[in-house]
Formats: structure tokens, sequence, C-alpha cells
């Protein structure tokens, strides 16, 4: 049973962390990347060259939510938490400590995983981020971290 829940919260912590990165590739580098470099292809001037990676880095730090506070503070605090129970499951396969003791020292991280994830879900649904360039971004985001039902399991 202690395995089972483990194995769970383990789960749990690499969807955060798999679908935070996936966001942060996918969505806002690599689209990012796309549009300036096709950019840079238009233009043989180096001012244009110049306003279109302004540009890039603009829409990279909206994308990234890196100007929005709340948003980078409750990212940090998931990644916190997801390392602290992957470093606790880690113990298990180094033989450091037993199931039954990690299951219970994984109480904390795992209750703080799943608040900053209700947390950030409410933020990024709520009016506050809400612009329209930034709406998009938003979107693709909510829609990684709630794939197949996540969070409604958590």
């Amino acid at each position: 049973a202690a395995l089972g829940a483990l194995g769970a919260a383990r789960s749990a912590a690499a969807h955060v962390l798999t679908a935070l990165r996936t966001y942060l590739h996918a969505d806002v580098v690599a689209a990012g990347g796309a549009e300036l470099a096709a950019a840079l292809a238009r233009t043989r001037e180096f001012g244009a060259a110049e306003a279109a990676h302004r540009a890039f880095v603009r829409d990279l730090v909206s994308r990234a939510f890196l100007d929005a506070r709340p948003l980078a503070s409750l990212v940090q605090a998931l990644m916190e938490a997801a390392a602290r129970i992957c470093a606790l499951i880690q113990d298990i396969e180094g033989e450091r400590r037993d199931a039954e003791a990690t299951l219970g020292a994984l109480r904390s991280p795992e209750r703080e995983l799943r608040l900053k994830m209700t947390l950030l879900l409410q933020l990024l649904q709520s009016g506050t981020l809400q612009t329209q360039s930034r709406a998009p971004a938003l979107r693709h985001l909510v829609l990684r971290l709630t794939y197949n039902g996540f969070l409604a399991a958590a």
C-alpha cells in the first residue's frame, strides 16, 4: 500500500514538472523562436532585427509569466514541493529509508504540491492574469496541467 501511494505521489510530481517544462519549451521558447526566425528572415536591416528581438524577449517574458510575481512564486513552490517528493522517494531507492517512514514524511510536501496546483489553476483561470496577448498562453498552460483530468484526481 505504501509503495502505491509513493508511486502516485511521484506521478503527480512528475506530471506537474513535465507539464511546466513542456509548456515553457514548446509553447514559449520554440513558438517564440520560430516567430523570431521568421521575422529575421524577412529583414536585412539591423534596426528591424533588433526590434524583432526585443519583441521576442517581451513575448517570452509575458508567455513565461516572468512578469507575474504571484504566478512565478507558485511555480517555484510547485517545483520545490516536487523536488522534496522526489528526494524522499530516492531515499527509498537508495535504501536510506523504508517505504512506511517515507510515506509519513511525504504527507507535507504532497499536500503542498496539491495546494499549490489548486492555487495555480485558480490564478490561471481568474481574470487577474488575463490580457488579450496572454490569454492563449494561459489556455495552453491550463490544458497541459489538467490533461487527462489530473487535477480532478489529485
